[in-house]
């Protein structure tokens, strides 16, 4: 994977090549807004601007994640953007622009609704299940792919969740999933140096993060695992109110208990 620095980014104004609108969700790591791009040489023309604000301290978690994006980008160009290949499945990296104090990422806008969006539809659809098994099954399979691509080039996302996955609108009007979010990425070779970094959301963090283990690919399938449940029955599978070391306890000794209407068997 290429190097990437801030420094080797040419000064601009985000205003000057894009009408700044309304944000469309922000967190501890930035605040995302709509764009449009003035000459309107993008389909649609709308992009979604990721703005960050620079410090000593996320410096090197900006770069890491422009680093991956660009790495990413590399796949989407040998890959046709027409085909159902796994990469179509993960938002790109349009350009970056660096200001005074802020560093934006321009990136592909997604005009639908995020996954959890979608399981509470769902829900309020069906009481019984807010996901067949045949629509949560092509819907894992999608995630799993990505995984997949991911694992195969060294990068963990480490903050799988539903919120992190949103539908697009393709040009024959189908929804496709994506992926979003790199904020908290790292690469495999990294992993061992961010290992004291407790990232990720509750709920969804697998046991060796708690313990304060190198993240992996398996960590990411782990929290797949968890949105797969969410996606049966609309209920986390862990209570986020629990302690830290309740959740050890629990996941490591795998005492499951469901309670019904989701799982009549108990486990």
């Amino acid at each position: 994977m290429e190097p990437f620095s801030l420094a080797d980014v040419k000064p601009s104004n985000l205003k000057s090549k894009y009408y700044v609108g309304n944000p469309l969700g922000s967190g501890g790591q930035a605040t995302v807004l709509l764009g449009k791009y003035k000459d309107n040489i993008l389909p649609g023309g709308f992009v979604a601007l990721k703005v960050h604000t620079v410090n000593r301290n996320n410096l090197f978690r900006i770069q890491k994640e422009i680093r991956i994006h660009r790495h990413l980008n590399n796949l989407h160009r040998e890959e046709n953007e027409d085909s159902d290949n796994v990469i179509n499945h993960i938002v790109q990296l349009y350009e970056v622009i660096r200001g005074i104090q802020c560093v934006t990422c321009v990136l592909e806008y997604c005009d639908g609704k995020d996954l959890l969006d979608n399981i509470r539809d769902e829900s309020n659809k069906s009481k019984a299940q807010p996901f067949s098994e045949e629509l949560a099954a092509s819907t894992i399979s999608v995630m799993a792919n990505i995984l997949s691509t991911l694992k195969q080039h060294g990068i963990i996302h480490r903050d799988l969740k539903p919120e992190n996955f949103v539908y697009k609108t393709s040009s024959n009007g189908t929804k496709v999933l994506k992926l979003i979010d790199f904020g908290l990425a790292c690469l495999e070779t990294d992993a061992i140096e961010v290992r004291s970094e407790y990232v990720g959301t509750p709920g969804y963090i697998a046991p060796e993060i708690y313990k304060g283990l190198p993240a992996s690919s398996a960590s990411d399938v782990w929290s797949l695992g968890v949105i797969l449940f969410i996606l049966l029955t609309a209920t986390m599978p862990f209570d986020g109110s629990r302690t830290k070391s309740q959740l050890l306890h629990l996941e490591e000794n795998m005492n499951f208990h469901f309670k019904e209407p989701h799982w009549p068997n108990g486990n």
